[in-house]
C-alpha cells in the first residue's frame, strides 16, 4: 500500500511537472506572438512596377489617396438577377470606375458609402477596398467595380460617399 501511495505521488508530481512546462512553454510562445505583434510596423508595403518595394505610411496612402485616386459614375441600383429580367430581392448594387492617376501603385482605395432615407438622412454605412477587387491599382489604372449593399426599405435613393 505504501509502494502504491508513492507511485501514486511519483505520478502526481510527473504531471505536475509536466503541467508546469505545458504553461511555461505557452507563456513564452504567446510572449513572442505579441512582441512579433509589437515589431510589425505601421507601414503598408507598395509593390511599384511589379520590382521595387516602397514603404507608404497610412498617413501617406491617405495623401495619394486624396491626391490621385478618383471614383466616376458612382451610383446605387437594383442588384438584378443573373437573367437581368428582376432585382435580387434584399440587395442593391454599388458600382462606377475607380482611376489611379498617380505614379504609384496601391493595395488599399476604400470607398464609403452612406445610403440616406427621403429625408436626407443617412441608414447605413458600407466600406468596400476598390484595390483589393482586382489586386493592387497600378498607376494609370482604370478598373469597374460592383459590389452588393444590404437594401433597406427607407432607402430614398440618394447617398453620400468617401475615398479613403
Amino acid at each position: 500500500m505504501a509502494a502504491q501511495r508513492g507511485r501514486s505521488g511519483a505520478v502526481i508530481a510527473f504531471v505536475f511537472v509536466i503541467a508546469g512546462m505545458l504553461l511555461a512553454y505557452a507563456y513564452f510562445r504567446g510572449r513572442d506572438v505579441v512582441d512579433a505583434k509589437e515589431k510589425v510596423p505601421t507601414q503598408f508595403v507598395q509593390v511599384d512596377a511589379g520590382t521595387a518595394v516602397v514603404k507608404m505610411s497610412e498617413e501617406e496612402r491617405l495623401a495619394y489617396v486624396k491626391a490621385h485616386i478618383r471614383v466616376d459614375g458612382l451610383e446605387i441600383g437594383p442588384n438584378m438577377k443573373p437573367d437581368g429580367d428582376a432585382p435580387v430581392p434584399g440587395l442593391l448594387e454599388v458600382r462606377g470606375t475607380v482611376f489611379n492617376d498617380g505614379d504609384k501603385t496601391v493595395d488599399r482605395v476604400f470607398l464609403h458609402v452612406y445610403p440616406k432615407d427621403e429625408a436626407g438622412k443617412v441608414i447605413g454605412s458600407h466600406i468596400e477596398n476598390l484595390a483589393r477587387k482586382g489586386g493592387l491599382l497600378d498607376p494609370g489604372e482604370k478598373r469597374d467595380f460592383a459590389f452588393t449593399i444590404p437594401d433597406k426599405k427607407e432607402f430614398g435613393g440618394e447617398f453620400d460617399h468617401q475615398i479613403k
